[in-house]
């Protein structure tokens, strides 16, 4: 629904709403804001709010070059669980130079903006989430802990699944908010959950991403649990995937719309095969953790996923869906890599049968590898921005150095989760 900064103002007013939090995504996929009083927003729609670069780019990156928030009026949502008096609600925001011009690093607006010269090239992209996560128990000081909510398994209901009114109250206050959750259930992992989205166009898809990971961590706290969205929390038990549902038309048919791989149209195959041959280059930045690899390590040794893209059959569907990625990413970059590469596999009309990568195998096995080949890129450094990328690998490398220097890799993980992207 569209909404004018009137509305908002009005809105805001009539609603006894106390604070506004202006929100964006850094360049990591962590979620930040400030928080307003209702007698400043008239000035945020007109002026922007400013903050300092370092809070998008991360601290490694000089301080001293000032940004400005500009509210979106579309994004408009409750948080509601925040107190219903004196109510909270939330605006995700443009990022813009001081002086109000684009900041080109922006990676919403990469995103927005390729989205649009695809639209203007005839092609509509469609995209569905359905992540995965792990809810633990916290102890009696309220600090993590590693223990599962239950041991359940796959599709178990109640009294086995303890998660299910869990998600069922993150399911509803997902639509209190404005998104649009398509399904939940309980995973194979003990503990372990996911919620389905219903697709929609890239850009409110990422946004409702973001949302959904501050919603469900909300929640989580309030039933006295902690989430995890790493993708392999516990050693012995099953990773946790981000999978990534992708519908390409053309003039309105689906480029996906057969059953078959090899009936697909010829357009279809080609964007797969040219997300398959980038897919090595991407990985740093679609499993942006050291933990990301033990998942995809593990998937390598059981075989239990050989495919990196399945071709979804359902009519009314009609969709790939990528299984590497992760929800340590950041979606924004993730999905504007992606439509990207299979753009360009349409554009130099790239053949299955000539990429390399075609199974997890081919996927590098450490973080480490995955970002020097990303270092290498100058396909992915085009597309994020050379300066994006550079404080990116500052901050990852530190990062590396000190997961390769502690002893227990497990628990730094899950500290450095909390720390550094909780």
């Amino acid at each position: 629904m569209k909404y004018s900064s009137a509305d908002i103002i009005s809105f805001v007013e009539q609603n006894d709403v106390k604070f506004i939090r202006l929100a964006f995504c850094d360049v990591f996929g962590r979620m930040k804001n400030i928080a307003l009083l209702p007698n400043e927003l008239k000035k945020a729609f007109k002026h922007g709010i400013p903050f300092d670069i370092s809070a998008y780019l991360g601290k490694n990156y000089i301080m001293g070059h000032e940004l400005r928030l500009f509210p979106i009026e579309s994004t408009l949502s409750l948080m509601p669980w925040r107190p219903k008096t004196g109510s909270v609600v939330r605006l995700l925001c443009d990022i813009r130079e001081n002086d109000g011009s684009i900041f080109e690093y922006d990676q919403r607006y990469r995103l927005k903006s390729y989205v649009n010269d695809c639209i203007s090239s005839g092609y509509f992209c469609e995209i569905g989430t359905e992540c995965e996560f792990y809810l633990f128990n916290r102890d009696d000081n309220g600090e993590p802990t590693n223990i599962p909510h239950d041991r359940a398994g796959y599709l178990d209901t109640s009294p086995l699944d303890n998660c299910e009114n869990v998600r069922r109250e993150i399911c509803i206050t997902l639509e209190e908010m404005g998104l649009s959750p398509r399904s939940s259930r309980h995973k194979y992992g003990y503990g372990q959950n996911e919620i389905d989205f219903k697709h929609g166009d890239p850009v409110s898809t990422a946004d409702n991403f973001t949302q959904f990971k501050v919603a469900v961590n909300a929640i989580a706290y309030q039933n006295g649990l902690f989430c995890s969205f790493l993708p392999k929390p516990i050693n012995d038990n099953i990773g946790s995937s981000l999978l990534i549902n992708m519908d390409i038309s053309k003039n309105g048919d689906s480029l996906f719309s057969y059953n078959s791989l090899d009936e697909i149209h010829e357009n279809g195959n080609q964007f797969m095969a040219g997300i398959l041959d980038r897919l090595p280059e991407m990985t740093s930045l679609i499993n942006m953790n050291t933990n990301s690899y033990n998942r995809l390590n593990q998937i390598k040794l059981d075989n239990s996923m050989p495919d990196l893209i399945r071709v979804q059959p359902e009519l009314d569907m009609r969709r790939i869906a990528l299984c590497s990625p992760d929800a340590m990413c950041n979606i924004y970059m993730t999905l504007n890599l992606l439509l990207h590469a299979g753009m360009e596999g349409i554009q130099n009309k790239k053949s299955l049968n000539d990429v390399r990568c075609k199974t997890f195998n081919d996927l590098p096995s450490s973080f480490e590898e995955a970002l020097e080949l990303t270092s290498q890129s100058d396909f992915v450094k085009s597309i994020i921005g050379e300066s994006v990328w550079k404080s990116l690998r500052f901050s990852l490398d530190e990062i590396v150095d000190l997961y390769n220097s502690t002893t227990d890799k497990l628990k730094f993980e899950n500290e450095m989760y909390m720390k550094y992207y909780g």
